[in-house]
Order: structure tokens, then C-alpha cells, then sequence
């Protein structure tokens, strides 16, 4: 038997076996318990844990930033929380034409409506305003 088809037999046989003893070899790499990390937690009594901030500001305590990057991700978030909480007591007519357009029945007028303060809020509607 010639030298290189010994050797490619080998190879065959090793990479054959190999393939048989993995059972999933598409499953991808186990991950052990406590190393995910998640806002989502479940209490002793399998109900969830609430959050003790607003989730954009749970997810940054939660990404492996740096802390100069973490500072300016929190004052994004907080000064969207300002922007917003400004807008809704400027706009509290509006929000009661939403609640009368939604008990109405007529969706579109209070999706529009809705719209509109988004526009007031974001004009762009970037739905990931943190980046």
C-alpha cells in the first residue's frame, strides 16, 4: 500500500470516529449554569423578578463595559427617560384623544395620534435610540 493512501486511510478512519462519537456535532458548545446573563430572572416561587430600574439602564449594568462607555450609555438613557416624561405631561391632551380614539374603536386615529408624539419625541423613529 503506497505511503499517502495509508496516511489518508488514517485520516478517514480518525475523522470517522470522531464524527460517531459526538452524538450532536452541530449542537455547539455547552453553557453552564449562572454564566448567561439576562433581565429576565425567575424567583424561588417561578414567577419573574422585576426589575429595579428601566431596562435600558438593566442592560448596561449587564454588557461588560468600560466605565467611561457605561457613563455615557446611562446619561443617553436618562436623558431619554427626561425627554419623554416632558413630552407626555406637555402632551396629556393628546393622551386623552388616544384613550377616547382607542375606546372608540377607531385604532388608526389613536395609532396616529401615537405616531405623531413619537414624531415629537424622535423624528427619526430610531428604534434603537441608544446607539
Amino acid at each position: 500500500m503506497r505511503p499517502y493512501l495509508r496516511t489518508a486511510l488514517a485520516a478517514a478512519l480518525l475523522v470517522g470516529r470522531t464524527i460517531a462519537q459526538d452524538q450532536a456535532p452541530l449542537a455547539g458548545p455547552e453553557v453552564q449554569p449562572g454564566e448567561t446573563r439576562s433581565l429576565v430572572n425567575e424567583s424561588m416561587t417561578a414567577g419573574f423578578v422585576r426589575l429595579e430600574n428601566r431596562p435600558e439602564i438593566a442592560v448596561i449594568e449587564l454588557l461588560d463595559l468600560d466605565e467611561q462607555a457605561a457613563g455615557r450609555a446611562r446619561r443617553l438613557a436618562e436623558d431619554r427617560t427626561v425627554r419623554l416624561t416632558t413630552l407626555l405631561v406637555d402632551e396629556i391632551d393628546t393622551l386623552r384623544r388616544i384613550t377616547d380614539h382607542t375606546t372608540a374603536g377607531d385604532s388608526t386615529a389613536a395609532h396616529n395620534e401615537m405616531l405623531e408624539l413619537w414624531d415629537a419625541l424622535d423624528p427619526s423613529r430610531s428604534l434603537t435610540p441608544l446607539l
